[in-house]
Protein backbone atom coordinates (compact mmCIF):
# COMPACT_ATOMS: atom_id res chain seq x y z
CA UNK A 1 0.00 0.00 0.00
CA UNK A 2 0.95 3.85 -0.86
CA UNK A 3 1.92 5.72 1.57
CA UNK A 4 -1.51 7.39 2.94
CA UNK A 5 -2.25 11.19 2.99
CA UNK A 6 -1.36 13.20 6.37
CA UNK A 7 -5.18 13.62 7.06
CA UNK A 8 -5.96 9.85 6.33
CA UNK A 9 -2.79 8.89 8.72
CA UNK A 10 -4.60 11.31 11.15
CA UNK A 11 -8.10 9.64 11.01
CA UNK A 12 -6.47 5.81 11.53
CA UNK A 13 -4.80 6.83 14.36
CA UNK A 14 -7.83 7.99 16.09
CA UNK A 15 -9.74 5.49 14.76
CA UNK A 16 -7.02 2.56 16.00
CA UNK A 17 -8.59 3.66 19.79
CA UNK A 18 -11.92 3.77 19.23
CA UNK A 19 -12.57 0.62 17.33
CA UNK A 20 -16.01 -0.19 18.71
CA UNK A 21 -17.63 3.36 17.45
CA UNK A 22 -18.70 4.95 14.88
CA UNK A 23 -16.30 7.92 14.42
CA UNK A 24 -17.69 11.43 13.47
CA UNK A 25 -14.62 12.78 11.58
CA UNK A 26 -14.76 16.81 11.60
CA UNK A 27 -13.33 18.11 7.96
CA UNK A 28 -14.54 21.62 7.42
CA UNK A 29 -18.21 22.16 7.71
CA UNK A 30 -19.02 17.96 7.74
CA UNK A 31 -18.30 15.36 9.89
CA UNK A 32 -17.45 12.41 7.79
CA UNK A 33 -17.14 8.54 8.02
CA UNK A 34 -14.54 6.14 6.66
CA UNK A 35 -14.52 2.67 5.49
CA UNK A 36 -16.77 0.03 7.29
CA UNK A 37 -18.07 3.51 9.58
CA UNK A 38 -19.35 4.78 6.12
CA UNK A 39 -20.83 1.69 4.84
CA UNK A 40 -22.93 1.03 8.48
CA UNK A 41 -23.66 4.93 8.60
CA UNK A 42 -24.67 5.75 5.01
CA UNK A 43 -27.79 2.03 5.34
CA UNK A 44 -28.59 3.52 8.43
CA UNK A 45 -28.47 7.30 7.86
CA UNK A 46 -29.95 6.54 4.20
CA UNK A 47 -27.05 8.69 2.95
CA UNK A 48 -24.60 8.69 -0.47
CA UNK A 49 -21.71 6.85 -0.17
CA UNK A 50 -18.84 8.69 -1.84
CA UNK A 51 -15.23 8.01 -2.00
CA UNK A 52 -12.14 9.67 -1.15
CA UNK A 53 -8.24 9.23 -1.88
CA UNK A 54 -6.27 8.29 0.80
CA UNK A 55 -3.29 7.17 -0.87
CA UNK A 56 -1.99 6.58 -4.61
CA UNK A 57 -3.93 4.79 -6.49
CA UNK A 58 -6.50 3.60 -3.71
CA UNK A 59 -10.02 5.31 -2.39
CA UNK A 60 -11.73 4.80 0.93
CA UNK A 61 -15.58 4.42 1.02
CA UNK A 62 -16.83 7.43 2.48
CA UNK A 63 -19.89 9.62 3.71
CA UNK A 64 -20.69 12.77 5.68
CA UNK A 65 -23.72 14.86 7.27
CA UNK A 66 -23.43 18.61 7.93
CA UNK A 67 -21.96 19.77 11.16
CA UNK A 68 -25.06 21.48 12.06
CA UNK A 69 -27.29 19.51 12.12
CA UNK A 70 -25.03 16.63 13.18
CA UNK A 71 -27.42 15.73 16.74
CA UNK A 72 -30.36 14.11 14.95
CA UNK A 73 -27.84 11.93 12.70
CA UNK A 74 -25.93 11.09 15.91
CA UNK A 75 -29.47 10.47 18.00
CA UNK A 76 -30.55 7.56 14.83
CA UNK A 77 -27.10 5.84 15.31
CA UNK A 78 -27.45 5.63 19.07
CA UNK A 79 -31.25 4.68 18.41
CA UNK A 80 -29.74 1.84 16.40
CA UNK A 81 -27.41 0.71 19.18
CA UNK A 82 -24.36 2.48 18.31
CA UNK A 83 -21.90 4.27 19.71
CA UNK A 84 -20.73 7.64 17.87
CA UNK A 85 -17.11 8.69 18.63
CA UNK A 86 -17.27 12.35 17.87
CA UNK A 87 -13.83 14.04 16.64
CA UNK A 88 -13.35 17.46 16.61
CA UNK A 89 -10.89 20.16 15.28
CA UNK A 90 -8.48 21.61 18.03
CA UNK A 91 -6.99 24.33 16.52
CA UNK A 92 -7.84 27.17 14.10
CA UNK A 93 -6.95 26.10 10.89
CA UNK A 94 -6.11 29.78 10.20
CA UNK A 95 -3.30 28.65 12.60
CA UNK A 96 -2.21 25.87 11.95
CA UNK A 97 1.28 24.80 10.51
CA UNK A 98 0.50 21.34 9.17
CA UNK A 99 -2.36 19.57 9.69
CA UNK A 100 -5.20 20.41 11.51
CA UNK A 101 -4.91 19.18 15.19
CA UNK A 102 -7.66 16.86 15.88
CA UNK A 103 -9.12 14.98 18.97
CA UNK A 104 -12.15 12.97 20.20
CA UNK A 105 -14.35 15.42 22.27
CA UNK A 106 -17.13 13.12 23.21
CA UNK A 107 -18.25 10.01 22.93
CA UNK A 108 -22.21 9.73 22.35
CA UNK A 109 -24.18 6.46 23.87
CA UNK A 110 -28.11 5.55 24.91
CA UNK A 111 -27.24 6.84 28.23
CA UNK A 112 -25.25 9.64 27.65
CA UNK A 113 -27.74 11.84 25.62
CA UNK A 114 -27.71 15.27 26.74
CA UNK A 115 -29.64 16.96 23.65
CA UNK A 116 -33.82 17.48 24.61
CA UNK A 117 -34.96 17.37 21.38
CA UNK A 118 -33.51 13.96 21.32
CA UNK A 119 -34.60 12.84 25.16
CA UNK A 120 -38.45 12.40 26.06
CA UNK A 121 -38.56 15.37 28.41
CA UNK A 122 -40.67 13.76 31.16
CA UNK A 123 -38.88 10.43 31.04
CA UNK A 124 -35.58 9.60 33.13
CA UNK A 125 -32.76 8.02 30.57
CA UNK A 126 -31.10 5.81 33.33
CA UNK A 127 -27.24 3.92 32.87
CA UNK A 128 -26.75 0.77 35.38
CA UNK A 129 -24.02 -0.49 36.81
CA UNK A 130 -23.82 -3.98 38.32
CA UNK A 131 -21.55 -5.72 40.66
CA UNK A 132 -22.18 -9.39 40.85
CA UNK A 133 -19.88 -11.57 43.70
CA UNK A 134 -21.73 -14.91 45.03
CA UNK A 135 -25.36 -14.06 45.88
CA UNK A 136 -24.42 -10.53 46.88
CA UNK A 137 -24.73 -8.04 44.04
CA UNK A 138 -24.53 -4.19 43.92
CA UNK A 139 -26.42 -1.78 41.54
CA UNK A 140 -25.68 1.89 40.60
CA UNK A 141 -27.49 3.94 38.74
CA UNK A 142 -27.33 7.09 36.55
CA UNK A 143 -29.20 10.01 34.87
CA UNK A 144 -26.83 11.50 32.99
CA UNK A 145 -29.36 14.27 32.18
CA UNK A 146 -30.44 15.49 35.50
CA UNK A 147 -27.18 14.28 37.47
CA UNK A 148 -29.28 11.92 39.46
CA UNK A 149 -27.02 9.02 40.98
CA UNK A 150 -28.20 6.08 43.44
CA UNK A 151 -27.48 2.79 44.15
CA UNK A 152 -28.35 -0.21 46.66
CA UNK A 153 -26.62 -3.19 48.04
CA UNK A 154 -28.80 -6.59 47.31
CA UNK A 155 -27.90 -9.15 49.71
CA UNK A 156 -28.28 -13.16 49.04
CA UNK A 157 -30.59 -12.46 46.18
CA UNK A 158 -29.86 -16.87 44.96
CA UNK A 159 -32.20 -16.44 42.16
CA UNK A 160 -31.50 -12.93 40.77
CA UNK A 161 -35.28 -11.81 41.38
CA UNK A 162 -34.43 -8.84 43.28
CA UNK A 163 -31.78 -7.82 40.79
CA UNK A 164 -34.06 -8.34 37.80
CA UNK A 165 -36.70 -6.15 39.79
CA UNK A 166 -34.39 -3.46 40.15
CA UNK A 167 -33.20 -3.36 36.14
CA UNK A 168 -36.78 -3.74 35.41
CA UNK A 169 -38.20 -0.28 37.83
CA UNK A 170 -35.66 1.62 36.48
CA UNK A 171 -34.94 0.21 32.97
CA UNK A 172 -32.06 1.47 32.10
CA UNK A 173 -30.44 2.31 28.50
CA UNK A 174 -27.42 1.01 29.14
CA UNK A 175 -25.65 -1.35 31.63
CA UNK A 176 -22.38 -2.18 32.53
CA UNK A 177 -21.65 -5.55 34.13
CA UNK A 178 -19.01 -6.73 36.40
CA UNK A 179 -18.08 -9.49 38.51
CA UNK A 180 -19.96 -12.58 37.79
CA UNK A 181 -22.63 -11.05 36.39
CA UNK A 182 -22.15 -12.38 32.64
CA UNK A 183 -21.99 -15.75 34.31
CA UNK A 184 -25.47 -16.01 35.31
CA UNK A 185 -27.70 -17.16 33.02
CA UNK A 186 -31.36 -16.03 34.02
CA UNK A 187 -29.60 -12.42 34.45
CA UNK A 188 -28.43 -12.58 30.76
CA UNK A 189 -31.52 -13.87 29.47
CA UNK A 190 -33.32 -10.96 30.86
CA UNK A 191 -31.29 -8.71 29.74
CA UNK A 192 -31.46 -9.81 26.02
CA UNK A 193 -35.31 -10.76 26.01
CA UNK A 194 -36.92 -7.84 28.33
CA UNK A 195 -34.29 -4.87 28.36
CA UNK A 196 -33.48 -3.61 25.09
CA UNK A 197 -30.48 -1.94 26.62
CA UNK A 198 -26.16 -1.74 25.48
CA UNK A 199 -24.31 -3.81 27.64
CA UNK A 200 -20.69 -3.78 28.21
CA UNK A 201 -18.29 -5.47 30.43
CA UNK A 202 -15.92 -3.72 32.76
CA UNK A 203 -13.05 -5.46 35.18
CA UNK A 204 -14.53 -5.44 38.55
CA UNK A 205 -10.62 -5.85 40.16
CA UNK A 206 -9.81 -2.44 38.39
CA UNK A 207 -12.93 -0.54 39.44
CA UNK A 208 -11.97 -1.42 43.05
CA UNK A 209 -8.18 -0.61 42.75
CA UNK A 210 -9.42 3.06 41.85
CA UNK A 211 -12.40 3.23 44.04
CA UNK A 212 -10.93 5.37 46.96
CA UNK A 213 -9.53 7.98 44.12
CA UNK A 214 -12.28 8.14 41.52
CA UNK A 215 -14.99 7.98 44.83
CA UNK A 216 -13.44 10.65 46.85
CA UNK A 217 -12.72 13.25 44.00
CA UNK A 218 -16.28 12.72 42.65
CA UNK A 219 -18.48 12.80 45.19
CA UNK A 220 -19.05 15.00 48.67
CA UNK A 221 -20.79 11.40 50.33
CA UNK A 222 -17.43 9.14 49.20
CA UNK A 223 -16.97 8.53 53.30
CA UNK A 224 -21.04 7.08 53.55
CA UNK A 225 -20.31 4.78 50.87
CA UNK A 226 -18.98 1.48 52.78
CA UNK A 227 -20.60 -1.34 51.07
CA UNK A 228 -17.33 -3.14 48.76
CA UNK A 229 -19.34 -4.12 46.03
CA UNK A 230 -21.34 -0.82 45.77
CA UNK A 231 -17.92 1.10 45.90
CA UNK A 232 -17.13 -1.32 42.31
CA UNK A 233 -20.10 -0.81 41.12
CA UNK A 234 -19.87 2.95 41.42
CA UNK A 235 -16.71 3.40 40.46
CA UNK A 236 -17.05 1.47 36.91
CA UNK A 237 -19.89 3.84 36.29
CA UNK A 238 -17.99 7.26 36.82
CA UNK A 239 -15.11 6.00 34.90
CA UNK A 240 -16.84 4.57 32.16
CA UNK A 241 -18.51 8.37 32.02
CA UNK A 242 -15.46 10.64 32.60
CA UNK A 243 -13.95 8.17 29.32
CA UNK A 244 -16.83 9.22 27.43
CA UNK A 245 -17.46 12.40 28.11
CA UNK A 246 -14.00 13.43 28.01
CA UNK A 247 -14.81 15.76 31.26
CA UNK A 248 -14.99 15.54 34.86
CA UNK A 249 -18.93 15.24 36.05
CA UNK A 250 -19.57 18.29 38.14
CA UNK A 251 -23.54 17.52 38.00
CA UNK A 252 -23.10 14.04 39.56
CA UNK A 253 -21.54 14.99 43.09
CA UNK A 254 -23.39 12.72 45.55
CA UNK A 255 -24.75 9.26 46.01
CA UNK A 256 -27.51 8.31 47.34
CA UNK A 257 -27.86 5.05 48.99
CA UNK A 258 -31.19 3.58 49.51
CA UNK A 259 -32.75 -0.04 50.78
CA UNK A 260 -35.33 -2.06 48.98
CA UNK A 261 -37.01 -2.17 52.33
CA UNK A 262 -37.62 1.59 51.75
CA UNK A 263 -40.38 0.81 49.09
CA UNK A 264 -42.89 -2.08 47.86
CA UNK A 265 -41.21 -4.53 46.18
CA UNK A 266 -43.02 -4.36 42.88
CA UNK A 267 -41.37 -7.30 41.05
CA UNK A 268 -40.98 -7.40 37.01
CA UNK A 269 -43.60 -9.20 36.42
CA UNK A 270 -46.10 -6.89 38.63
CA UNK A 271 -44.84 -3.60 37.03
CA UNK A 272 -45.57 -4.95 33.46
CA UNK A 273 -48.84 -6.51 33.93
CA UNK A 274 -50.33 -3.92 35.97
CA UNK A 275 -49.37 -1.03 33.30
CA UNK A 276 -48.26 1.20 35.80
CA UNK A 277 -46.31 3.23 33.19
CA UNK A 278 -46.96 1.87 30.20
CA UNK A 279 -49.78 -0.73 28.02
CA UNK A 280 -48.32 -3.97 28.09
CA UNK A 281 -49.75 -3.69 24.51
CA UNK A 282 -48.21 -0.81 22.24
CA UNK A 283 -46.03 0.45 25.40
CA UNK A 284 -48.04 3.84 25.26
CA UNK A 285 -48.55 6.01 28.38
CA UNK A 286 -52.43 6.12 27.68
CA UNK A 287 -53.90 3.16 29.55
CA UNK A 288 -51.53 3.46 32.22
CA UNK A 289 -51.64 4.76 36.36
CA UNK A 290 -49.40 7.52 35.04
CA UNK A 291 -52.08 8.83 32.42
CA UNK A 292 -54.14 9.11 35.12
CA UNK A 293 -52.18 10.84 37.58
CA UNK A 294 -50.28 12.82 35.48
CA UNK A 295 -51.54 16.31 35.66
CA UNK A 296 -48.16 17.61 36.04
CA UNK A 297 -46.75 21.01 34.89
CA UNK A 298 -42.98 20.47 34.32
CA UNK A 299 -40.78 17.68 33.19
CA UNK A 300 -39.04 17.01 36.51
CA UNK A 301 -42.42 16.82 38.59
CA UNK A 302 -43.54 14.12 35.48
CA UNK A 303 -40.11 12.31 35.69
CA UNK A 304 -40.87 12.48 39.54
CA UNK A 305 -44.52 11.14 39.87
CA UNK A 306 -42.99 8.13 37.97
CA UNK A 307 -40.68 7.60 40.65
CA UNK A 308 -43.41 7.46 42.91
CA UNK A 309 -45.35 5.44 41.35
CA UNK A 310 -42.66 2.74 40.65
CA UNK A 311 -41.07 3.33 43.93
CA UNK A 312 -44.25 3.47 46.86
CA UNK A 313 -43.16 4.01 50.00
CA UNK A 314 -43.96 1.77 53.16
CA UNK A 315 -43.60 4.19 55.92
CA UNK A 316 -46.92 5.03 57.12
CA UNK A 317 -45.28 8.10 58.76
CA UNK A 318 -43.62 9.13 54.81
CA UNK A 319 -47.30 8.04 53.17
CA UNK A 320 -49.33 10.47 55.51
CA UNK A 321 -46.65 13.40 54.96
CA UNK A 322 -47.34 13.12 51.32
CA UNK A 323 -51.19 12.81 51.66
CA UNK A 324 -51.63 16.09 53.87
CA UNK A 325 -49.64 17.76 51.00
CA UNK A 326 -51.50 16.57 48.81
CA UNK A 327 -54.63 17.00 50.87
CA UNK A 328 -54.38 21.20 51.18
CA UNK A 329 -53.91 21.30 47.48
CA UNK A 330 -57.37 19.68 47.22
CA UNK A 331 -59.03 21.76 49.82
CA UNK A 332 -58.21 25.32 48.36
CA UNK A 333 -59.09 25.99 44.90
CA UNK A 334 -57.07 29.10 45.43
CA UNK A 335 -53.74 27.48 46.67
CA UNK A 336 -54.16 25.05 43.87
CA UNK A 337 -54.73 27.54 41.01
CA UNK A 338 -51.89 29.50 42.09
CA UNK A 339 -49.85 26.85 42.30
CA UNK A 340 -50.73 25.33 39.18
CA UNK A 341 -50.07 28.91 37.50
CA UNK A 342 -46.52 29.19 38.91
CA UNK A 343 -45.47 25.98 37.83
CA UNK A 344 -46.57 26.56 34.36
CA UNK A 345 -43.54 27.36 32.06
CA UNK A 346 -40.69 26.36 34.49
CA UNK A 347 -38.41 24.68 31.90
CA UNK A 348 -36.39 21.29 32.68
CA UNK A 349 -33.49 23.31 35.56
CA UNK A 350 -32.44 19.91 36.08
CA UNK A 351 -30.97 18.99 32.16
CA UNK A 352 -30.31 22.32 31.57
CA UNK A 353 -27.72 22.36 34.68
CA UNK A 354 -26.59 19.19 33.39
CA UNK A 355 -25.19 20.56 29.82
CA UNK A 356 -24.32 23.51 31.71
CA UNK A 357 -22.29 21.87 33.79
CA UNK A 358 -20.59 20.02 30.63
CA UNK A 359 -20.15 22.99 28.71
CA UNK A 360 -22.51 21.97 25.95
CA UNK A 361 -25.53 24.35 27.34
CA UNK A 362 -25.72 27.55 24.73
CA UNK A 363 -27.44 30.71 25.24
CA UNK A 364 -31.21 29.78 25.14
CA UNK A 365 -30.13 27.13 27.27
CA UNK A 366 -29.38 29.91 29.84
CA UNK A 367 -31.92 32.18 28.65
CA UNK A 368 -34.81 29.08 29.50
CA UNK A 369 -33.07 28.97 33.26
CA UNK A 370 -33.21 32.61 33.47
CA UNK A 371 -37.59 32.35 32.50
CA UNK A 372 -37.33 29.73 35.05
CA UNK A 373 -36.05 31.81 37.57
CA UNK A 374 -37.98 34.43 36.79
CA UNK A 375 -41.14 32.58 38.01
CA UNK A 376 -39.54 31.71 41.60
CA UNK A 377 -40.71 34.60 43.64
CA UNK A 378 -44.10 33.72 42.64
CA UNK A 379 -44.03 29.78 43.63
CA UNK A 380 -41.51 30.80 46.85
CA UNK A 381 -44.82 33.11 48.44
CA UNK A 382 -47.64 30.32 47.17
CA UNK A 383 -45.34 27.72 48.97
CA UNK A 384 -44.94 30.07 51.94
CA UNK A 385 -48.45 30.24 52.44
CA UNK A 386 -48.94 26.82 52.80
CA UNK A 387 -49.16 24.57 55.71
CA UNK A 388 -48.84 21.30 55.93
CA UNK A 389 -45.25 19.64 56.56
CA UNK A 390 -44.48 18.88 53.37
CA UNK A 391 -44.86 21.95 51.60
CA UNK A 392 -43.55 23.82 54.12
CA UNK A 393 -40.16 22.07 53.59
CA UNK A 394 -40.25 22.84 49.79
CA UNK A 395 -41.00 26.46 50.57
CA UNK A 396 -37.41 26.30 52.70
CA UNK A 397 -35.48 24.63 50.40
CA UNK A 398 -36.79 26.36 47.49
CA UNK A 399 -34.04 29.36 46.72
CA UNK A 400 -35.46 32.08 44.08
CA UNK A 401 -32.40 32.85 42.84
CA UNK A 402 -32.76 36.47 42.32
CA UNK A 403 -29.22 37.06 41.78
CA UNK A 404 -28.34 34.46 38.76
CA UNK A 405 -32.07 35.53 37.53
CA UNK A 406 -30.52 39.61 37.59
CA UNK A 407 -26.86 38.29 35.70
CA UNK A 408 -28.60 36.29 33.23
CA UNK A 409 -30.98 38.93 32.57
CA UNK A 410 -28.63 41.92 32.18
CA UNK A 411 -25.63 39.26 30.45
CA UNK A 412 -27.74 37.25 27.75
CA UNK A 413 -29.01 38.94 24.56
CA UNK A 414 -32.67 37.66 24.28
CA UNK A 415 -32.42 36.65 20.62
CA UNK A 416 -29.32 35.22 20.90
CA UNK A 417 -28.27 32.31 18.27
CA UNK A 418 -28.04 28.15 18.95
CA UNK A 419 -23.90 28.92 18.15
CA UNK A 420 -21.80 29.88 20.02
CA UNK A 421 -19.25 30.78 17.77
CA UNK A 422 -21.22 33.46 15.63
CA UNK A 423 -21.34 36.43 18.18
CA UNK A 424 -24.45 38.17 19.54
CA UNK A 425 -24.70 36.28 22.49
CA UNK A 426 -24.19 39.18 25.19
CA UNK A 427 -26.27 41.67 25.70
CA UNK A 428 -25.36 45.38 25.37
CA UNK A 429 -24.57 47.38 28.26
CA UNK A 430 -22.86 44.26 30.01
CA UNK A 431 -19.40 44.59 28.80
CA UNK A 432 -17.93 48.07 27.24
CA UNK A 433 -15.05 46.16 25.28
CA UNK A 434 -17.85 44.39 23.57
CA UNK A 435 -19.63 47.27 23.16
CA UNK A 436 -16.48 49.00 21.47
CA UNK A 437 -16.11 46.48 19.21
CA UNK A 438 -19.85 45.64 17.81
CA UNK A 439 -19.83 49.51 17.29
CA UNK A 440 -16.52 49.07 15.05
CA UNK A 441 -17.77 46.07 13.43
CA UNK A 442 -21.43 47.86 12.79
CA UNK A 443 -19.13 50.86 11.66
CA UNK A 444 -17.67 48.95 9.37
CA UNK A 445 -20.11 47.62 7.19
CA UNK A 446 -21.01 51.26 6.32
CA UNK A 447 -17.66 52.14 5.68
CA UNK A 448 -18.12 49.31 3.36
CA UNK A 449 -21.28 50.77 1.34
CA UNK A 450 -19.70 53.69 1.50
CA UNK A 451 -17.06 52.80 -0.26
CA UNK A 452 -18.60 51.36 -2.78
CA UNK A 453 -20.83 54.52 -3.57
CA UNK A 454 -18.13 56.29 -3.76
CA UNK A 455 -16.03 54.56 -6.47
CA UNK A 456 -19.07 53.94 -8.39
CA UNK A 457 -19.09 57.90 -9.17
CA UNK A 458 -15.41 58.08 -9.03
CA UNK A 459 -15.23 55.17 -12.25
CA UNK A 460 -18.44 56.10 -13.60
CA UNK A 461 -19.13 52.44 -13.19
CA UNK A 462 -23.25 51.99 -11.98
CA UNK A 463 -23.10 48.45 -11.62
CA UNK A 464 -19.58 48.01 -9.56
CA UNK A 465 -20.25 46.17 -6.47
CA UNK A 466 -18.48 45.50 -3.00
CA UNK A 467 -18.39 41.66 -1.91
CA UNK A 468 -17.08 39.60 0.39
CA UNK A 469 -16.19 35.48 0.17
CA UNK A 470 -13.46 33.52 3.48
CA UNK A 471 -11.19 33.12 0.45
CA UNK A 472 -10.08 36.48 -0.73
CA UNK A 473 -11.72 38.80 2.28
CA UNK A 474 -13.22 42.01 0.49
CA UNK A 475 -12.88 42.92 -2.63
CA UNK A 476 -14.44 45.03 -5.97
CA UNK A 477 -16.79 42.83 -8.65
CA UNK A 478 -16.37 44.51 -12.31
CA UNK A 479 -18.01 43.62 -14.85
CA UNK A 480 -16.19 42.85 -18.44
CA UNK A 481 -17.95 45.44 -20.37
CA UNK A 482 -16.95 48.06 -17.78
CA UNK A 483 -13.15 46.92 -18.03
CA UNK A 484 -11.55 49.82 -19.48
CA UNK A 485 -12.73 52.08 -16.76
CA UNK A 486 -11.09 50.65 -13.88
CA UNK A 487 -8.29 52.88 -12.45
CA UNK A 488 -4.66 52.39 -11.89
CA UNK A 489 -5.18 52.13 -8.14
CA UNK A 490 -6.84 48.85 -8.79
CA UNK A 491 -5.15 45.61 -7.83
CA UNK A 492 -6.03 42.90 -10.05
CA UNK A 493 -6.77 39.55 -7.55
CA UNK A 494 -9.21 37.40 -9.84
CA UNK A 495 -10.65 37.04 -13.24
CA UNK A 496 -13.95 35.29 -13.04
CA UNK A 497 -16.54 34.38 -15.88
CA UNK A 498 -18.16 37.61 -16.68
CA UNK A 499 -15.15 40.47 -15.26
CA UNK A 500 -12.16 40.81 -12.83
CA UNK A 501 -11.69 40.78 -9.02
CA UNK A 502 -9.88 44.08 -7.76
CA UNK A 503 -8.97 45.11 -4.48
CA UNK A 504 -7.62 48.76 -3.14
CA UNK A 505 -5.15 49.92 -0.48
CA UNK A 506 -8.26 51.99 1.06
CA UNK A 507 -10.52 48.33 0.77
CA UNK A 508 -7.87 46.59 2.74
CA UNK A 509 -7.27 48.94 5.48
CA UNK A 510 -10.94 48.83 6.06
CA UNK A 511 -11.24 45.10 6.10
CA UNK A 512 -8.66 44.38 8.26
CA UNK A 513 -10.50 47.31 10.80
CA UNK A 514 -13.51 45.58 10.13
CA UNK A 515 -12.84 41.69 10.27
CA UNK A 516 -10.28 42.21 13.25
CA UNK A 517 -12.56 44.24 15.41
CA UNK A 518 -15.59 41.29 14.15
CA UNK A 519 -12.91 38.14 14.67
CA UNK A 520 -12.42 40.11 18.51
CA UNK A 521 -15.92 40.37 19.08
CA UNK A 522 -17.10 36.67 18.81
CA UNK A 523 -14.48 35.06 20.42
CA UNK A 524 -14.91 38.03 23.70
CA UNK A 525 -18.67 37.65 23.13
CA UNK A 526 -18.01 33.61 23.54
CA UNK A 527 -15.13 34.31 26.60
CA UNK A 528 -17.77 36.33 28.41
CA UNK A 529 -20.60 33.36 28.16
CA UNK A 530 -18.36 30.64 29.37
CA UNK A 531 -18.11 33.07 32.57
CA UNK A 532 -21.49 33.59 32.96
CA UNK A 533 -22.06 29.74 32.50
CA UNK A 534 -19.54 28.63 34.84
CA UNK A 535 -21.05 31.47 37.53
CA UNK A 536 -24.21 29.71 37.11
CA UNK A 537 -22.85 26.07 37.80
CA UNK A 538 -20.96 27.65 40.68
CA UNK A 539 -24.66 27.49 42.41
CA UNK A 540 -25.07 24.15 41.14
CA UNK A 541 -26.17 22.94 44.90
CA UNK A 542 -28.68 25.97 45.13
CA UNK A 543 -30.11 25.90 41.84
CA UNK A 544 -30.85 21.24 42.24
CA UNK A 545 -32.08 21.82 45.69
CA UNK A 546 -34.86 24.26 44.18
CA UNK A 547 -35.57 22.10 41.34
CA UNK A 548 -36.20 19.15 43.53
CA UNK A 549 -38.75 21.15 45.62
CA UNK A 550 -39.96 22.08 42.42
CA UNK A 551 -40.17 18.74 41.28
CA UNK A 552 -42.24 17.66 44.59
CA UNK A 553 -44.22 20.77 44.53
CA UNK A 554 -45.57 19.53 41.25
CA UNK A 555 -45.81 16.04 42.30
CA UNK A 556 -47.99 16.80 44.68
CA UNK A 557 -50.66 19.32 43.12
CA UNK A 558 -50.85 16.84 40.18
CA UNK A 559 -52.19 14.58 42.76
CA UNK A 560 -54.17 17.04 44.24
CA UNK A 561 -55.80 17.95 40.80
CA UNK A 562 -56.28 14.30 39.77
CA UNK A 563 -58.43 13.78 42.86
CA UNK A 564 -60.16 16.61 42.52
CA UNK A 565 -60.96 15.90 38.32
CA UNK A 566 -61.47 12.36 39.71
CA UNK A 567 -63.72 12.66 42.97
CA UNK A 568 -60.63 10.64 44.72
CA UNK A 569 -60.73 10.26 48.36
CA UNK A 570 -57.93 10.31 50.94
CA UNK A 571 -56.92 7.07 52.03
CA UNK A 572 -56.70 6.29 56.31
CA UNK A 573 -52.86 5.05 56.65
CA UNK A 574 -51.41 3.55 59.70
CA UNK A 575 -48.91 0.30 60.36
CA UNK A 576 -51.44 -2.08 60.23
CA UNK A 577 -51.10 -4.33 57.68
CA UNK A 578 -55.17 -5.07 56.86
CA UNK A 579 -56.15 -3.32 53.77
CA UNK A 580 -60.02 -2.27 53.91
CA UNK A 581 -61.28 -1.16 50.32
CA UNK A 582 -64.76 0.49 50.03
CA UNK A 583 -66.29 0.60 47.35
CA UNK A 584 -63.38 1.16 44.97
CA UNK A 585 -62.94 1.83 41.55
CA UNK A 586 -60.18 0.71 39.33
CA UNK A 587 -58.82 4.43 38.03
CA UNK A 588 -57.72 3.52 34.90
CA UNK A 589 -60.43 1.27 33.32
CA UNK A 590 -63.20 3.62 34.81
CA UNK A 591 -61.11 6.25 32.04
CA UNK A 592 -60.84 4.05 29.00
CA UNK A 593 -64.82 3.03 29.65
CA UNK A 594 -65.50 6.46 30.29
CA UNK A 595 -69.56 5.40 29.04
CA UNK A 596 -69.16 2.49 31.24
CA UNK A 597 -69.94 1.14 34.98
CA UNK A 598 -67.20 -0.75 36.04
Amino acid sequence: MSEMTPMMAQYMEIKKDYPDTILFFRLGDFYEMFFEDAHTASSVLELTLTARSYSKGEKAPMCGVPFHSAENYIARLVSKGYKVAICEQVEDPKTAKDIVKRDIIRIVTPGTILDDTLLDSRKTNYMASVCREGNDCAVTFVDVSTGELMGTTLYDDMTCDKLINELARFSPVEIALGGNTVQNRKITEFLGSRLSALTFTYDADEAEKNALEVLSSQLKNASDITDRLLKISTCALIEYLIETQKAQMAHIHTLSIYTSQEFVDIDAASVRNLELIETMRDKSKRGSLFWVLDNTKTAMGARMLKQWILRPLVNAAAINNRLEGVEEIYSSITLRDDLGEALTGVNDIERLMSRASMGTANARDLLGLCSSFQKLPFLSKILCSARSTILSIQAAHLDTLDDLCDLLTRGIDPDAPISLREGKLIREGFNEEIDSLRAIANDGHSYITSLELRERERTGIKNLKVKFNKVFGYYIEVSSSNLSKVPEDYIRKQTITNGERYITAELKDIESTVLGASERLVALEYAEFVKLRERVCAEMERIEKTARSIAVSDVLYSLAHSAVKNGYVKPEVNLSTKLNIEDGRHPVVEKVLSDSLF
